[in-house]
């Protein structure tokens, strides 16, 4: 690190200096220290992980190869769950816990709520829209 940024090695660019630059542009994913035709999906670009090439992804894409919707994206923080990935990765659906429009509307609590009138109420220690999350020692719902 050099005035705070990072000083990259010799073919790697980036912020993190986790992308490599060392292939030609026909090929520039790094897999299995081969350049390869590239391996990211939906855009994304590709980056040198521990062991062999990655990606970094659009919003709301994830997954290795950028391949998977980033479903837990479309969950604001303090909801619990609401989206998860259908079977094909392509797609999102609601969580256990939700339904309707943009999996706005709860249907059932986990094992430490009851829902009552739409609502879950929580067992004591326990929070979250769903009471799925346990409350740090002392702090009481």
């Amino acid at each position: 690190m050099r005035n705070g940024k990072c000083v990259c090695k010799e073919r790697y660019k980036g912020p993190i200096c986790n992308e490599y630059k060392g292939c030609p542009s026909d090929k520039p994913s790094l897999l299995n220290s081969v350049c390869s035709k590239n391996g990211c999906a939906h855009d994304g670009t590709n980056a040198i992980g521990s062991a062999q090439m990655e990606c970094i992804c659009k919003d709301q894409w994830d997954g290795r190869h950028c391949n998977r919707l980033a479903c837990w994206r479309l969950t604001n923080r303090g909801h619990d769950k609401r989206y998860r990935n259908a079977q094909s990765s392509l797609t999102c659906e609601c969580g256990q816990h939700s339904q309707g429009e943009n999996c706005a509307t709860l249907k059932s609590c986990e094992k430490n709520g009851k829902f009552e009138n739409g609502v879950c109420m929580c067992s004591e220690g326990y929070g979250g829209d769903t009471c799925g999350q346990k409350c740090p020692a002392g702090e009481i719902t």
